[in-house]
């Protein structure tokens, strides 16, 4: 346990270095980390192992690589080095996290509300992690689209937002749905569902509904592809 205490702690350190005394790692540019013993994750560790960044981009992982001219030179020995971490599931860098007016609100999205100057995001990457699935709180049945974001500091929020990823729809059951402890004002009734069984019916009804949209839609294009469609045609009306 103690051995492991102390790795982790190399760990921090040398994540924790590397992010508060070079500008140069923040705007992403060209070093050599030589010497680290390198915890590839998804293979076998590497001792006096050498990590080449060009550009912001791992270039090349080995053992003694050498540096192009004017390629800044960081001495690891003695320390870990290891892929950045992933958060799969975090509420940080959004400017608000709830839609709460209503049980049923998948139209929002996140990536409108991505908030890059959240210290969350400086605290997380001193931590070693590099990219999070931040995404809408539990006070919804159904929440709001999700967004993955690539942790950079100084940058603005669409440099962070990672398009490639797919989107995500957050679902909550348990007590926050409930809004067992939401203060009321008077005259203003509970929000359905209060209680777990509400909850549970309104997320089956509202995939039987998604359920006969979908098929709304494939009835609308085989019509529109048919060799003699009706002259009055129309498409489903949008619902997001």
């Amino acid at each position: 346990m103690r051995e492991k205490m102390k790795k982790t702690g190399l760990i921090i350190s040398l994540l924790i270095f590397f992010l508060s005394s070079a500008s140069w790692l923040l705007a992403g540019g060209d070093l050599l980390i030589k010497n680290a013993t390198i915890l590839t994750v998804t293979g076998s560790t590497i001792p006096n192992g050498d990590v080449l960044v060009i550009n912001g981009v791992i270039k090349q992982i080995g053992q003694n690589l050498t540096a192009p001219a004017g390629v800044r030179i960081i001495e690891a020995n003695g320390r870990y080095l290891m892929p950045g971490i992933i958060d799969t599931h975090t509420h940080i860098a959004l400017s608000g996290t709830n839609e709460g007016t209503d049980a049923v609100t998948p139209e929002v999205t996140m990536a409108e509300v991505v908030n890059a100057d959240d210290t969350s995001i400086f605290t997380a990457l001193s931590g070693g992690v590099t990219m999070v699935h931040t995404m809408h709180g539990s006070a919804n049945v159904i929440g709001g689209t999700n967004v993955v974001l690539k942790l950079k500091w100084g940058k603005p929020s669409e440099e962070l937002i990672v398009k490639e990823a797919y989107p995500t729809l957050k679902f909550a059951l348990g007590e926050n749905v409930k809004q067992s402890n939401r203060t009321l004002l008077p005259g203003r009734p509970q929000r359905y569902p209060a209680t777990r069984m509400g909850a549970n019916a309104l997320i089956r009804s509202e995939l039987m509904q998604a359920k006969d949209y979908m098929a709304a839609w494939d009835r609308y294009e085989q019509l529109k592809k048919s060799k003699n469609p009706p002259a009055n045609l129309l498409p489903p009306r949008k619902d997001l």
